[in-house]
């Protein structure tokens, strides 16, 4: 193989061919790998492990020992410590980072008193193709986080909103008597208050209409222009 013979067996071993070469039985060949002899353990290194100073923090023996202030750490407890560090001082910063921007985010979003009217924006996702982009309500509280509970005339809304996601109305058309108790998403609540659901419902009848089988009046509603062309149609 590439130019030379392959080796097989003990010719592949870490033994000498001399050493080998002699050999007649499997006893003999037992009787050699006995004979090696093992790398005997280094005594000093034991000695000056045993002899080391404990950590002063987990108290373990360790080989590789920093010393800060008369004090021998290992190196996993220093490596811990400076983990430690760098978390406390970037905490520190985003404190300050925190403290600064909050005076400008004050400035430009004023908090709104309990009772005024606000205009909550409707996600695309949320919003029907007819329903209008702003739900018009009412601020119900204030919790300690900023946090803001809001209502409409249809219900109040079931999750707490942040201040940048509203903005103030011009006037109080919704006062917080005017609410009921019960809860609804803010989907649900801009469908209730336009009138309008999430797309269309059509139908594609060839006839009249009357039966439960148009879409339309399956769902209690009247048929559109979107609707088929028939003129026969009873659902109008």
């Amino acid at each position: 193989m590439f130019g030379s013979t392959q080796r097989v067996g003990l010719a592949d071993s870490t033994l000498e061919k001399e050493t080998y070469e002699s050999l007649e039985t499997e006893e003999d060949l037992e009787q050699i790998l006995r004979g090696l002899s093992m790398p005997e353990p280094d005594r000093e290194a034991e000695e000056d492990v045993n002899s080391t100073v404990p950590c002063a923090i987990c108290e373990d023996y360790g080989i590789c020992g920093i010393e800060i202030e008369d004090q021998v750490i290992c190196s996993l407890c220093s490596k811990t410590d400076a983990i430690r560090d760098q978390r406390e001082s970037a905490k520190t910063g985003l404190e300050k980072h925190a403290a600064k921007m909050l005076p400008f985010s004050q400035q430009k979003l004023p908090l709104i008193k309990v009772s005024q009217n606000v205009v909550v924006k409707v996600t695309d996702v949320d919003r029907g193709r007819l329903a209008p982009r702003n739900v018009l309500a009412v601020v119900l509280s204030v919790n300690k986080f900023g946090l803001y509970k809001l209502g409409t005339k249809e219900s109040v809304l079931e999750r707490i909103y942040s201040r940048n996601e509203f903005t103030l109305s011009d006037s109080n058309f919704i006062a917080e008597s005017d609410i009921p108790s019960s809860s609804l998403t803010l989907r649900k609540a801009s469908a209730l208050s336009s009138g309008s659901k999430q797309g269309f419902v059509i139908c594609h009848c060839k006839r009249y209409c009357n039966t439960k089988r148009c879409n339309c009046r399956s769902k209690e509603l009247l048929c559109n222009s979107k609707c088929h062309n028939s003129s026969a149609c009873k659902n109008k």
